[in-house]
């Protein structure tokens, strides 16, 4: 059934019930007066029938009493007896002395007897009496009295009374049970609907569901609200299961991020700042600003970032600094701060977003670039110096004693270009070796092979340590670039192999495997101390750098043989993606 048919069908009841109310009470007041007019006549009527039985025996009774014979006189009392409730019959001379009586022993009204020469009603609340004089030849005998109970004629009425509230009172019941039926049958589905709304509305929860009981408006209705709920549960759920993804992405960036408020406080921030900034966690920083932090920072370091911010916010410009801070460790580290104003639903500025990147590490890098370069050109320059240098100077003395020693014979002469000859091979093969260090590997970087394989050698010849290389005869498809950082990775392995590890045999291992070309160092030296990845000393850290440029997967890790073994693997020209194992 429709909406509207339950409607019309609701209607039709509570109709049915008013008209069903009035009726009863309609009923109910013709019954009051009914009672009240049915009593007048019942009263009546009984008066009617009493008076007239009071007269009948009144004439009935005149011989007797007027000779004084009291039986004849009782027998036509006792004529009385059908009267309705009847009680007494008493027969009084004219000197108002009882002279027969019949019924209940009753003492007699005195108002009755005041004047029985005349006939007299005496009304009661329960009872009825009748004086009906006695007159023979118009003179007076006496008179009959004859009393009658009421109780009986009010029984009857307040029963039927009680009988008709009764029924009215069964049938307001009846048409409350109706009406409240009709009306739950009509509003339980919207109060159901209602509880379910205000529920949702309460907790939240988008899992409840109104409970469908008809197929009418309301029941599609409530279809509809559980398909939203639905709806907005499905959504809610992939909402949260995105908001823990990027809560958990926050988290796992590397870099110090935060963002804070139009009031400069902080709305929220990953792990890494909240512990490397204030040594706090993340919960510990929301709703406070920097200048909270005056403990933690430098007094100088809060006001300068708490200025920055608030002419980020004035002038909605993005800015991009260097800044170097005490961290909640105790360590100062170079930050490179990049801060940008967000915007809200509303497109106006809603805060400021921070993305904080370490420098640390690339200021110490460069450093020591700038410091290896330093120490690079002294080294060219005391080999210039000491030995190209020397070998020039003896070409050139020898060259003055030819010149000078004109007057020898031709042997000699022969004899000393042969030694100026020798020095300026020597002095040639200088200049190759000063070369060799300056470019090692050839342009087109397929002498990596023969690079490494000179290294092991010059290591064996210089250093007196058996160094050992296995290889590829060439290598190719590798730019001169990671070829050139690829040689410096080793002689940077070898050379800490010489002079920290104490090695005895140095190991140089280069392959190919499906595309990745990996070098290997190995030697059986005394090993990295501690964590391999915590080691002191610039040279792994060199290292990492050189292969971090050409994109390539470096480690080191201590053997289990003793000494140390450092990888690089990198792909060949045409997969620039590194290929890890």
């Amino acid at each position: 059934m429709k909406l509207s048919g339950w409607a019309t069908w609701s209607l039709r009841v509570k109709f049915s019930v008013i008209i069903m109310a009035v009726t009863m009470a309609v009923l109910v007041m013709a019954t009051i007066l009914f009672t009240i007019h049915d009593r007048r006549v019942l009263y009546q009527q009984t008066y009617d029938q009493m008076s007239a039985a009071t007269r009948l025996t009144a004439k009935t009774i005149r011989a007797s009493l007027a000779f004084g014979d009291r039986a004849t006189t009782v027998s036509h009392l006792r004529a009385l007896n059908d009267l309705p409730s009847f009680q007494y019959a008493v027969v009084v001379d004219s000197t108002s002395e009882i002279f027969a009586y019949h019924g209940e022993q009753h003492s007699l009204e005195p108002a009755l007897l005041t004047d029985i020469s005349r006939p007299f009603i005496l009304k009661e609340r329960d009872h009825l009496c009748v004086l009906e004089p006695v007159i023979l030849d118009r003179e007076l005998l006496g008179a009959v009295i004859v009393k009658s109970g009421l109780g009986e004629l009010h029984a009857t009425l307040s029963q039927f009374l009680l009988t008709a509230i009764s029924f009215f009172l069964l049938s307001a019941l009846v048409a409350w049970g109706l009406s409240s039926w009709a009306s739950a049958m009509m509003t339980l589905p919207v109060l159901d609907l209602t509880e379910t709304v205000q529920s949702v509305n309460r907790s939240k929860n988008y899992s409840l569901r109104a409970v469908l009981r008809h197929s009418d408006e309301i029941g599609e209705l409530s279809e509809g609200i559980n398909n939203m709920l639905g709806v907005i549960e499905e959504s809610s759920r992939t909402m949260e299961e995105h908001l823990r993804f990027l809560e958990k992405l926050f988290d796992t960036i590397p870099l110090p991020v935060f963002y804070k408020d139009m009031d400069l406080k902080y709305i929220g921030c990953n792990r890494v700042y909240a512990w490397q900034m204030y040594g706090v966690s993340p919960e510990m920083v929301v709703g406070r600003s920097i200048q909270d932090f005056r403990k933690t920072l430098t007094e100088d370091v809060v006001d300068r970032h708490d200025a920055r911010d608030r002419e980020i916010i004035k002038s909605l410009r993005n800015q991009s600094y260097e800044s170097r801070l005490q961290c909640a460790d105790g360590m100062a580290r170079n930050f490179l701060v990049n801060k940008a104003v967000f915007y809200g639903s509303d497109g106006q500025p809603a805060g400021i977003l921070g993305i904080m990147q370490d420098v640390t590490y690339i200021k110490r890098m460069e450093k020591e670039v700038m410091d290896v370069s330093v120490r690079e050109q002294q080294r060219i320059a005391r080999d210039l110096h000491d030995n190209l240098g020397q070998l020039l100077t003896a070409v050139a003395y020898k060259c003055k004693i030819i010149e000078l020693g004109g007057d020898k014979d031709a042997k000699t002469c022969r004899e000393e270009m042969e030694s100026v000859i020798k020095l300026v091979n020597r002095a040639s093969q200088e200049v190759r070796a000063l070369a060799r260090g300056l470019n090692p590997v050839a342009v087109d970087g397929a002498g990596l092979s023969e690079a490494l394989n000179e290294l092991a050698n010059s290591i064996g010849t210089y250093f007196h340590r058996e160094c050992i290389y296995r290889g590829e005869d060439r290598v190719v498809g590798l730019e001169n670039v990671t070829a050139d950082q690829l040689y410096r990775i080793a002689h940077e392995a070898v050379t800490n192999a010489v002079k920290h590890s104490e090695a005895e045999t140095i190991g140089i291992h280069l392959k190919d495997v499906d595309g990745t070309v990996q070098l290997e160092i190995w030697d059986d030296g005394k090993g990295l101390p501690g964590d391999v990845h915590t080691a002191s000393g610039m040279g792994m850290h060199i290292m990492e750098h050189r292969a971090r440029l050409i994109h390539a997967e470096f480690s080191a890790d201590r053997r289990p043989q003793g000494g140390t073994s450092i990888t690089c693997r990198v792909q060949r020209r045409g997969n620039r993606e590194p290929k890890y194992e």
